[in-house]
């Protein structure tokens, strides 16, 4: 009993050791940068105090970014129902003959979240008023690639 305890605990040691959210972006950064900034906004909860205005501004300087090509990062924040922020960081990679949407996402404030980063590729970015972007923007057709 007393060496599972040991075990798990040790187990837990590393995984809240891991590098800071903000580490993994940097050095995504440092990787794949220097990035245009297109900005960040937090538009607040889907719903009547949505502040959609900003949010399709920064989401339009993105889809403009992915339109040319052009190496770019975007934030967008939205609170949980209790108030935790959610983080996404959108990228434009150039690749090749195209780019590349990488979205970062950060729930490691969120308290009833997986609290993870998580990282994707995505097929291109979804600007408007679509289900899923809830006024705002998004990307589309992902596959994760690494969760930290």
């Amino acid at each position: 009993m007393t060496r599972s305890l040991v075990c798990l605990a040790a187990l837990f040691s590393l995984t809240a050791c891991g590098p800071s959210p903000e580490t993994e972006l940097q050095q995504f950064r440092d990787n794949f940068g220097p990035f245009e900034d297109c900005g960040s906004t937090s538009p607040g909860q889907c719903g009547d105090d949505y502040e959609t205005e900003e949010a399709l501004a920064v989401g339009a300087c993105l889809q403009e970014a992915y339109d040319t090509c052009t190496a770019t990062e975007a934030t967008l924040i939205r609170p949980t129902v209790e108030g935790d922020p959610i983080t996404w960081t959108f990228f434009v990679v150039p690749a090749g003959e195209g780019c590349d949407v990488v979205r970062f996402t950060d729930t490691t404030q969120d308290a009833f979240g997986p609290n993870e980063m998580t990282r994707e590729r995505c097929a291109g970015v979804v600007v408007g008023d679509a289900e899923e972007t809830c006024p705002g923007f998004d990307a589309e057709e992902c596959q994760a690639e690494l969760v930290y």
